[in-house]
């Protein structure tokens, strides 16, 4: 049927020999239906997203807001206990979180290795199909452990470990619990598992927050164990990946049109550029190869222009770190509401003289004059995305002052006059309100 996994082994001649190469046999010719794929595993997960959606939005984000602001509440302090809040990550008793990060991890690495092993053996057993279903219990356990840590908003079913859950655990419990609807003869072998290995990234980091693990292990070791398990994640996944979508081919509405050159070759935008970016990227497969002599010039041109732009963009992004790490860069007013305030926290010892430098920087341009002209700001509006922007945001009306009020906090006092501060007193020591005051900007 069109929903069968065809496949055929052929046996090469150095197979056949006494000693055949390693690697090379058997070589086996394998054909997934796309129809069957995106129904098992993606439009039934999506379905399943949307129905989600629906009743988080009507039914349980509602539900939870009742019970938890309800006062002496019980589930309110059960949250708090062992599960926690975005505000409040951390919680009371977090060794039961932790214990099911912990079993959520090992297991997203049981079935990212059971994914493996499918593709090798090109069909599931019944004993794979079963540990992937108990799996997919704890998955299920902990995706209800972020949803009430989110709030049950919907917003939270919508985050990338949440999808993760939904893609992987969808399929299996289809296939287990209502078999009719599978598609006839089709062996889902070929799954999304291999984006449980994100899921035993995000769980390990989940623990560390949850439990504040830099009080118990040793930071190297938490760094060393994160670092190995973001690589065996990107591997994982950008692998996963490839040998899915090389598998199932191009779908009819993804065929490529090429065009045959003088020199025989088959080319067509798509491969250019993809040619261009691994070429400027230096990493150069050698798949394909300029014929013409303009094109080689144009190859060299294009090459060095293209290695400087590649340095360039990653140097802005750096700089563009660099400056929101201390705390400088450009200011823009986000919000034309009534909430028109900027908090600053310094974590300092307390004396404004030793962060004079930055605060001044940073009050130059927060309290430039540009940012307090009186404009109409509906009529600056260049495009209708920009209406609706200014609209959605609250925007003032017309000729209303857009400086917002300043708010520092700090660790600790700021010095007073005479008074050590912090770590450092006498002259060095004043008040912020005096350092403003010799400010002659200010």
């Amino acid at each position: 049927s069109s929903g069968c996994s065809r496949r055929s082994i052929s046996m090469s001649s150095d197979c056949i020999s006494p000693s055949p190469a390693p690697g090379t046999c058997p070589a086996e010719h394998v054909v997934v239906d796309w129809e069957s794929w995106l129904l098992v595993h993606f439009y039934w997960p999506l379905a399943t997203q949307l129905l989600l959606s629906a009743a988080f939005l009507l039914v349980f984000h509602p539900a939870y807001v009742e019970a938890y602001y309800k006062r002496g509440s019980a589930f309110q302090r059960f949250v708090k206990t062992y599960i926690g809040t975005s505000d409040a990550g951390k919680v009371a008793r977090p060794q039961y979180l932790v214990a099911l990060c912990t079993l959520q991890q090992l297991g997203s690495a049981i079935a990212v290795c059971i994914w493996i092993w499918h593709t090798y053996r090109r069909e599931t057993t019944p004993a794979s199909r079963l540990a992937l279903l108990m799996l997919s219990g704890i998955d299920a356990l902990s995706w209800s452990a972020g949803r009430l840590r989110a709030g049950c908003q919907v917003s939270g079913l919508w985050r990338l470990d949440a999808l993760v859950d939904v893609l992987t655990s969808v399929p299996i419990l289809m296939r287990t619990f209502s078999p009719s609807v599978f598609p006839e003869g089709y062996d889902d072998w070929l799954s999304l598992h291999f984006l449980r290995s994100y899921s035993a990234l995000h769980s390990f980091e989940r623990a560390r927050r949850v439990a504040q693990l830099d009080k118990h292990t040793a930071g190297m070791t938490q760094v060393m164990v994160q670092l190995v398990l973001r690589i065996a994640a990107l591997l994982t996944v950008m692998a996963g990946t490839t040998l899915t979508f090389e598998i199932l081919g191009d779908p009819w509405w993804a065929v490529d049109s090429f065009f045959v050159t003088h020199a025989d070759d088959r080319v067509s935008f798509l491969q250019m550029v993809y040619w261009i970016v691994v070429s400027i990227t230096t990493v150069g497969y050698g798949d394909f190869a300029p014929k013409t002599v303009i094109t080689r010039v144009l190859t060299i041109i294009f090459i060095v222009v293209g290695v400087a732009s590649v340095y360039l963009i990653q140097y802005s992004f750096s700089e563009m770190r660099r400056q929101q790490h201390e705390g400088t860069g450009k200011y823009w007013q986000r919000n034309w509401g009534e909430e028109r305030h900027v908090v600053v926290i310094l974590c300092h010892n307390g004396s404004a003289s030793r962060m004079a430098s930055l605060i001044h920087g940073f009050l130059q341009e927060l309290l430039h004059a540009s940012h307090n002209e009186t404009e109409d700001h509906h009529d600056h509006a260049s495009s209708v995305w920009a209406h609706i922007r200014l609209w959605l945001h609250g925007a003032p009306p017309a000729h209303q002052q857009t400086w917002p009020d300043v708010v520092f906090l700090s660790p600790t006092k700021w010095a007073e006059d005479g008074e050590l501060g912090g770590h450092g007193g006498g002259a060095d020591a004043r008040t912020f309100r005096k350092f403003l005051e010799a400010t002659e900007d200010f």
